[in-house]
């Protein structure tokens, strides 16, 4: 149960002018939204039919692998009932750590797939709330959401109502954030173009003050630097390095 009665009080994050250290990075992953390795008992979550937008999944239900078939993978569900999986329709579950992402639909993919049920996610720069919806449908329980436009809280407002999300309107670096009790996930979208620098001050900050279980981070210019490989050929421009 995340309901506490104090409210904890986290200060904006100091001054940040070092590049992350190699065991900060060591913790960052690049978000695999199709499974590379198939492994009998990892975690999945399966995307069951195609959309109507070209090129996106409708996410179904979280499941283990069991075993791996000719072209299919076995993979059984919470009720005990196991369903034959083309292995381009599974995306891994981490277990924890920083996943980051390059897009939006990435970043929105793993919202709807990485946070458990149960658990309490913030976002930081929720905007209009897209993001907020995905997470409460995953997790069940209330989401908080932090951004700094008074419009676009209204906006999501409108979306979620008090018992599925709670809206603060703040610029985390400046003022200092109220929290019912420290969140399990948080998701970081500060705009995905923002200057590296700034991503690495709040991704720190965000592990120093919470530790939560996952920390998911959209950010173009964290992919440039890091995870430069997995930038497409057929990307934007202002993607590629």
């Amino acid at each position: 149960n995340n309901s506490i009665h104090s409210m904890l009080k986290i200060s904006p994050p100091e001054p940040f002018e070092d590049e992350l250290s190699a065991d900060e990075i060591a913790h960052c992953e690049y978000f695999q939204s199709r499974i590379v390795v198939i492994r009998p008992g990892d975690k999945v979550f399966v995307l069951k039919s195609r959309s109507s937008k070209a090129g996106t999944c409708r996410v179904f239900a979280r499941g283990i692998i069991e075993k791996e078939e000719t072209d299919r993978v076995r993979v059984v569900y919470g009720d005990g009932s196991t369903y034959a999986v083309r292995p381009c329709n599974l995306i891994p579950i981490v277990l924890g750590g920083i996943l980051i992402c390059r897009t939006t639909a990435e970043y929105r993919l793993a919202a709807a797939t990485q946070p458990a049920n149960g658990e309490l996610a913030l976002e930081i720069g929720c905007d209009c709330g897209e993001t907020c919806k995905r997470l409460f449908k995953a997790t069940k329980n209330r989401v908080i959401g932090i951004d700094k436009a008074a419009v676009r809280i209204d906006t999501a407002r409108k979306y979620l109502d008090e018992d599925q999300a709670i809206f603060f309107v703040l610029d985390v670096f400046h003022q200092p954030i109220l929290l019912p009790a420290r969140p399990d996930v948080v998701f970081l979208d500060i705009n995905g173009s923002r200057e590296l620098r700034t991503v690495c001050r709040l991704l720190r900050w965000i592990q120093i003050e919470w530790r939560p279980r996952l920390l998911v981070v959209k950010s173009v210019q964290f992919v440039q630097k890091y995870f430069p490989l997995h930038i497409p050929i057929n990307a934007p421009s202002r993607h590629r390095l």
